[in-house]
């Protein structure tokens, strides 16, 4: 007799799983690597919703989310909230909009390495 067909689940990243490792990971006091590997796809996906100028701003924008993570992920509160996936989505959008207005603040001063070694 054949296998029944599985069907493809379309959500890339299940929430309550997400929400399990974020929580096995406070418990632990250290993060698991799934919840790290779920977290780095998560902020992945989320990047390609905005525009930016370069790949490099992307990437300076992921960055940015994993480093909030690595310094958050424990104020994450599941008594508050089960939701794991829209808390680190919101986590994640804050962050890159951080770090994209920090990479091209009109009022940054660019520094030419000419004018530092007076060459």
């Amino acid at each position: 007799m054949s296998e029944p067909l599985r069907l493809k689940t379309k959500n890339y990243l299940n929430g309550p799983d997400f929400h399990n490792q974020i929580v096995l990971s406070q418990q632990q006091g250290v993060l698991t690597p799934e919840a790290v590997k779920m977290y780095m796809l998560l902020s992945d996906r989320v990047s390609w919703k905005f525009k930016y100028r370069d790949e490099a701003d992307r990437k300076d924008c992921i960055s940015a989310s994993h480093l909030r993570f690595l310094r958050y992920w424990r104020s994450y509160d599941p008594i508050k909230t089960r939701n794991a996936f829209a808390y680190f989505t919101q986590v994640i959008k804050m962050s890159m909009a951080e770090e994209w207005g920090r990479l091209h603040d009109k009022n940054m001063k660019m520094v030419r390495l000419d004018d530092l070694f007076n060459i």
